[in-house]
């Protein structure tokens, strides 16, 4: 039983200790026009997450129109950054983010 619980802490403290090496911000520029970027440091796959990202928004397209769309990078940057009407939430991108990384590279809030 013992053992049991100190491989239950060992994997508490690596997922924790991956998580704070990760980075994740979100911002926007509010107005009749939300101009969104999110950034985050130490991904790999970086088209892959794009893709998912954009299928993720779709879920919001009736909130969330979107055009200027770009999403990128290297070394592990990610920029991911779009506009859309100010009918789009902070938590349609909150839930995309999340549904296409499950936090991995780290949580966003994005300016509630």
């Amino acid at each position: 039983m013992k053992l049991n619980n100190i491989f239950t802490q060992a994997a508490l403290v690596m997922g924790l200790a991956s998580s704070a090496l990760a980075d994740a911000d979100c911002s926007y520029e509010g107005g009749w026009v939300h101009k969104w970027r999110v950034t985050a440091t130490g991904m790999d796959n970086i088209p892959g997450y794009c893709g998912g990202l954009w299928d993720n928004m779709k879920t919001f397209q009736g909130d969330c129109p979107i055009s200027n769309a770009w999403c990128g990078g290297d070394n592990g940057n990610l920029e991911w950054t779009f506009t859309t009407s100010n009918t789009c939430s902070p938590g349609a991108v909150e839930s995309a983010w999340w549904e296409a990384t499950r936090n991995k590279f780290g949580s966003i809030v994005c300016g509630h």
